[in-house]
């Protein structure tokens, strides 16, 4: 069965006494167990009460005598608020079931960011002519860097060793069979002529 906590506070205060106090006559300190024990076990809760508390007040209080009340609530007050351990926060709720975003919510966003990006650029290019400067001209067009098949088989055959010729083979074949209006297009192209050296 746990202890009461005036009982508590009361031996923490006995052993408190011997260890500050050692002049302290029997009437005294029963006096002045009988006046703080209540009073602290109403002020602190029961776990402020131990062996490592009475230590730090202990150390904290000056030595031979025994304190006023003030200086006791004061010096553990200061060793409970280091020492106590931090109150357990809650979980957090459950972030609550979401359901995927429709086609036109995605279109939504989309056509947000899409207008914000030409706001941004709006804006930047009217900073720049208010700071004196030129208008910044569009960037060129991205061009292709890839070759269509039939130019890349052409160069393939061009360089004539057994490999390249046999990758040749293989993608004229997989031209006849993907298309024949892609294939006479792409026959049209002028063959792409590796750079020497």
């Amino acid at each position: 069965m746990p202890q009461r906590p005036e009982t508590v506070a009361r031996d923490w205060l006995k052993t408190l006494g011997t260890l500050v106090a050692g002049n302290l006559t029997r009437p005294e300190a029963e006096l002045r167990l009988t006046a703080y024990g209540p009073l602290l076990a109403r002020e602190f809760p029961v776990e402020a009460f131990t062996q490592d508390t009475l230590s730090r007040v202990a150390r904290d209080l000056p030595s031979a005598f025994f304190p006023s009340y003030s200086e006791l609530c004061r010096s553990l007050s200061k060793v409970w608020r280091e020492m106590r351990p931090l109150p357990q926060l809650p979980a957090p709720p459950p972030e609550p079931a979401r359901e995927p975003p429709t086609d036109a919510e995605i279109a939504a966003v989309a056509d947000t960011v899409q207008q914000l990006r030409a706001q941004l650029a709006a804006d930047a290019v009217a900073r720049s002519i208010q700071a004196g400067e030129t208008a910044p001209s569009p960037p060129p067009a991205p061009r292709s860097l890839t070759l269509s098949d039939e130019v890349l088989a052409a160069s393939y055959e061009q360089i004539g060793t057994p490999i390249a010729l046999f990758r040749a083979q293989i993608l004229r074949k997989n031209l006849q069979k993907t298309s024949p209006k892609i294939a006479e297009k792409n026959a049209s192209d002028a063959p792409f002529s590796p750079p020497d050296g």
